[in-house]
């Protein structure tokens, strides 16, 4: 944690000293001096503490939305992969394809608190225990947003699930979040069944 605290005062020193360093460059390009912005930046007193506090807050709201707003669409499409083949692998059955979409160890996932590979595989067994039922997924409205500091992506969805039985067919709709490393793995999943 005080390595995380770190971490942030650097980044914000940083972007503190780079901001002036900025503008003076886009200054350095005129050729016309520029006394009077000197002048006025020497009589500036500093700001009372309570000013700094209230200005720190706002920089971190600022910054939490910066970071949101930068993910990419490769970012987006990537972890969409990784989610759809997931539970790709779910109904198909696929051991090998449901491992390469898994940490070692999982937050959460869907009920189960540090959940192994072995239990999200005793999961999909669960799911196949008719032979005759076929299931499917159909995910939408992927939305991703990444923590920079963690270097995790937290992704929302809807996702629906088909499961044809014979001539019957039975569908259920869930709202999910699901959390991705940086290594492209799962480390969270968590669904909540709407119908």
């Amino acid at each position: 944690m005080d390595f995380k605290k770190h971490l942030k005062t650097i980044i914000t020193s940083a972007i503190i000293v780079a901001i002036p360093m900025t503008l003076i460059f886009y200054c350095k390009g005129n050729d016309e001096p520029q006394p009077k912005q000197q002048e006025s930046e020497k009589t500036q007193q500093a700001a009372p503490p309570q000013q700094i506090a209230e200005d720190w807050d706002e920089e971190e709201e600022e910054k939490d939305v910066f970071e949101k707003e930068t993910v990419t669409d490769h970012e987006v499409t990537d972890a969409g992969t990784v989610i759809n083949n997931h539970f790709i692998a779910l109904s198909r059955g696929d051991k090998q394809m449901l491992r390469n979409t898994i940490a070692d160890r999982m937050r959460t996932y869907i009920g189960i608190p540090e959940a192994t590979p072995a239990d999200v595989e005793k999961y999909m067994n669960s799911l196949h225990t008719s032979g005759s039922q076929d299931i499917n997924y159909v995910l939408k409205h992927l939305i991703v947003n990444k923590d920079v500091d963690g270097g995790i992506y937290k992704a929302s969805f809807s996702l629906t699930q088909i499961v044809r039985q014979g001539e019957k067919t039975i569908e259920h709709t869930f709202v999910g979040r699901s959390e991705i490393n940086r290594e492209g793995k799962m480390t969270a999943l968590i669904l909540t069944q709407q119908s």
